[in-house]
């Protein structure tokens, strides 16, 4: 077995991911592009560092692991990448008449623009083939999965508890009855955007608890619901509040096989919590105590009294961007092009909205067609490992991690929530909801993966002198390599250190791929690591 299995593809992918959430897709949530007002060169300088790292990732996997390129998969993904990349460079300049129908505007994608777009498909899909068909199958760890998902958790928490402070004024208006609209949204400049994430930390609590029942996620997912409501997310409310039901209905009822006694009780527990708060209302109410009266009137308003049958206003958009993709026939093929499509529908909605409101109606718009009949075949896909899972007994883990992969879908019926996209809650949703349902697929790769890794002997030679002289070489090298590029291109700092961080990776990158001895050491304490978690998983198992 080779270490580099077990140790510099895992590192490396992670870099990958890290370094990918700059691109102007991936970091969406935050501002459209943080390379803007830079020079082209830092732009194409990321695209070149990830394309280079992917390439060292593939080769290692393939070249020294051995790992075989799946037949049906691999060529489909090619495949559609070089539609997609067609489809961008045929965007030049668009003319089209705005959402209003009022006024014509037109769009001009220069070369460079159209070349950072293509270069991003070629990133994007070959992180998705990596997390998906070699990740999943060789060396996804349930136990990493809850460790980043706790993380996640905690995050959100500690967020949510410094908003609440920074914020504090914007609550303590609504249950003072002087507040005028626009919920909480902490740094995000949205509302939606912070719910979205209040959101996915409630589910991600859900899913830790797929083995059983415990209170501190239930705590969790209690307390920040309760703060999402000040968001004023509708959507993400109501999907929130039937799967924290529907989560609570399952392990009431799962009870009644091994302890009625304790099923019972539960239900009782239940019935009160939510009399008494039921209760409480309405006393309050009666006696008009104005700091209840004007929190029920801040639901009333903002949250409960909601245009449900054009889904505020939604569904004439929705229209109105399907009537513009029909009306080219290469639009509603092969969509409007990755990031060039984006452009377009922030253009074509007067910049009132930032995306479409809609996961499929977004991937239809981007990609056509052809990119949502692949997306409903993943889904599918991943439905089906669904069927596997029940069909092993795996009842607990399929209702749970179904009732989140369902609340996802439910989400993305009003709002651009999508699973393994090129953006951050894209991967999100993928990485913790999808991946570990379709591992079970890959079942007998798993058992192979544990008994390599278990045969394996560590090396216990470690050489401190000369690691500590590589990296100090290797760090003066990156400095001064940075420095020259910097001079050359007057790039900013963000870019110089970017640079720099990526000479001194890439440097020590080699070092362990030519076996450099001082360095065996490291890869052995990652080795030993991983056969801890494998032995534990075993014992758990008996």
């Amino acid at each position: 077995m080779g270490r580099l299995r077990f140790t510099l593809t895992n590192i490396l992918i992670w870099v990958v991911l890290i370094l990918s959430i700059l691109l102007s897709e991936n970091f969406a949530p935050f501002k459209p592009n943080p390379l803007s007002g830079f020079s082209v060169a830092p732009g194409y300088l990321l695209c070149g560092v990830l394309i280079l790292f992917l390439a060292f990732y593939y080769f290692l996997e393939h070249k020294k692991n051995g790992l075989k390129f799946d037949v049906v998969l691999l060529p489909s993904f090619i495949a559609f990448g070089i539609l997609m990349i067609i489809n961008i460079f045929r965007q030049d300049t668009r003319t089209f008449v705005n959402f209003e129908g009022t006024d014509n505007f037109t769009v001009t994608f220069s070369l460079n623009d159209r070349i950072s777009a293509a270069l991003q498909v070629v990133i994007w899909l070959a992180i998705l083939y990596a997390l998906v068909f070699v990740y999943n199958r060789y060396r996804l760890n349930k136990e990493s999965i809850r460790w980043i998902a706790k993380i996640w958790v905690v995050l959100i928490l500690v967020l949510s508890f410094v908003d609440f402070i920074y914020e504090f004024d914007v609550i303590q208006r609504i249950f003072a009855g002087t507040y005028n609209g626009g919920g909480v949204e902490f740094l995000m400049g949205n509302a939606n955007v912070w719910g979205l994430l209040i959101y996915s930390g409630i589910l991600t609590a859900i899913i830790l608890s797929y083995k059983r029942f415990h209170w501190y996620y239930f705590a969790c997912m209690s307390v920040l619901f309760s703060y999402l409501i000040f968001t004023t997310s509708a959507t993400a409310i109501y999907i929130s509040l039937a799967s924290i039901f529907a989560y609570v209905l399952f392990e009431i009822f799962t009870r009644f096989k091994t302890d009625k006694k304790v099923a019972v009780s539960g239900l009782i527990i239940l019935g009160s919590i939510v009399s008494f708060i039921v209760l409480l209302f309405v006393i309050m109410s009666a006696l008009k105590v104005p700091m209840f009266v004007n929190f029920l009137n801040f639901v009333s308003v903002d949250i409960i009294n909601k245009d449900y049958f054009t889904i505020t206003g939604r569904t004439t958009m929705w229209k109105r961007l399907f009537e513009l993709q029909v009306s080219n026939p290469m639009d509603l093929i092969f969509g409007l092009g990755h990031v060039t499509g984006r452009t377009i529908l922030r253009t074509y909605l007067n910049f009132t909205v930032k995306s479409a409101h809609n996961g499929f109606m977004e991937i239809l718009f981007r990609y056509g067609l052809i990119g949502l009949a692949v997306y409903l075949a993943f889904l599918g896909l991943t439905v089906f490992a669904f069927i596997k899972h029940i069909k092993k007994k795996n009842y607990r883990f399929a209702y749970i991690y179904g009732l989140a992969f369902l609340a996802v879908l439910a989400h993305s019926m009003a709002e651009s929530t999508t699973i393994f996209t090129p953006n951050i809650g894209g991967l999100f949703f993928g990485f913790i909801f999808v991946l570990p349902v379709l591992n079970i697929i890959q079942e007998k790769h798993f058992t192979a993966l544990k008994e390599d890794v278990l045969a394996y002997t560590p090396n216990k030679r470690w050489d401190y002198k000369k690691a500590f002289k590589a990296i100090f070489f290797i760090t003066v090298l990156g400095i001064v390599s940075a420095k020259i590029v910097h001079i050359i291109f007057d790039m900013d700092l963000f870019c110089n250190i970017l640079l720099a961080l990526t000479i001194i990776f890439t440097c020590c990158f080699i070092l362990v791929l030519i076996n450099y001895k001082p360095y065996n050491r490291f890869n052995d304490y990652l080795i030993i690591s991983l056969q801890k978690h494998i032995r534990r998983d075993l014992e758990n198992e008996k």
